[in-house]
């Protein structure tokens, strides 16, 4: 028996709602990785901007969970609505 990888198995979401989730997460992604780039950018020596680098290299961090608590419900699709992870 074959069973599908991951990235192909449906959730029963609805098209419309997995197009929406999907759209918000590449966004969410492309918002840290400019961010990521305004970091370096800051950091470069003959721009010396130190603390805008850790402001931005902060802000990417951020987007970037922004885009993995998004992307979580598909990642544990069996769990009831409401559950909260407890960690040790």
């Amino acid at each position: 028996m074959t069973t599908a990888s991951p990235s192909q198995v449906r959730q029963n979401y609805h098209q419309d709602s997995e197009a929406a989730i999907n759209r918000q997460i590449n966004l969410e992604l492309y918002a840290s990785y400019v961010y990521l780039s305004m970091s370096y950018y800051f950091d470069r020596d003959d721009v010396a901007l130190k603390n805008f680098a850790k402001y931005f290299l902060h802000q990417s961090h951020e987007e970037r969970e922004h885009a993995d608590e998004a992307a979580e419900p598909a990642r544990r699709p069996n769990l009831p609505s409401g559950y909260q992870e407890t960690r040790q």
